[in-house]
């Protein structure tokens, strides 16, 4: 194996090396930007129970 191939081939491993990490980032972040969001829905709609619960005690 002369030394262009062999370049070649580590260029090539580096890239896929990257790709693999640039997906795994996204998937990553997804989920995240998931697990946010819901955990942000799931806060908000806990405050409206509580101020509706809190609505019905004053009565």
């Amino acid at each position: 194996m002369d030394v262009d191939q062999s370049l070649n081939l580590i260029s090539l491993t580096v890239h896929d090396c990257l790709t693999v990490f640039k997906i795994f980032l996204d998937s990553f972040l997804a989920i995240n930007l998931h697990y946010s969001f819901t955990l942000s829905i799931t806060y908000q709609n806990s405050a409206v129970r509580r101020q509706i619960f809190t609505a019905h005690a004053n009565l």
